[in-house]
């Protein structure tokens, strides 16, 4: 018995069942934001892959940025997924990010599908997280407390 592939239709049920407001981008590009955060997820079905990339909003100034460099290098170091970077946009912007890659090549369930894609958002937004806690000077957002 073979496995349903994993497709943007059915990534966005998870979403759906999630209570999670999403944009489709494109055919295998979906993307969804929290206050603090920007998630993509991208199929790419001729590698049987899946690909979680978040991004983080804080406005992060060069003053800081050694600071958050070391740290996000640190999560690297500390956490197996996601991975995490930081990039500079071309107008000098720096934002960190996380990657959390899955390889779908036997296909999912929808039950195992809907946990990918319940950890990957989770994870991605724990270490999110974890930046906010060691550097609440670049938080601009209202920070919700769990369970409030």
């Amino acid at each position: 018995m073979s496995l349903p592939p994993v497709t943007n239709d059915r990534i966005e049920m998870a979403l759906d069942s999630m209570g999670l407001h999403y944009e489709r981008q494109s055919e295998t590009v979906t993307q969804f934001s929290f206050d603090n955060a920007t998630i993509v997820c991208a199929t790419y079905p001729e590698n049987a892959l899946l690909h979680f990339f978040g991004m983080w909003h804080a406005v992060i100034g060069d003053d800081v940025l050694p600071d958050v460099t070391e740290f996000v290098a640190s999560l690297n170091w500390n956490h197996f997924v996601p991975k995490h970077g930081v990039a500079i946009s071309d107008d000098h912007r720096a934002t960190v990010t996380a990657d959390y890659y899955v390889f779908t090549n036997t296909g999912l369930s929808d039950d195992q599908l809907g946990m990918v894609v319940e950890s990957s958002i989770r994870n991605i937004m724990l270490s999110f997280k974890d930046c906010e806690d060691r550097f609440p000077q670049l938080v601009h957002w209202t920070l919700v407390e769990e369970g409030a």
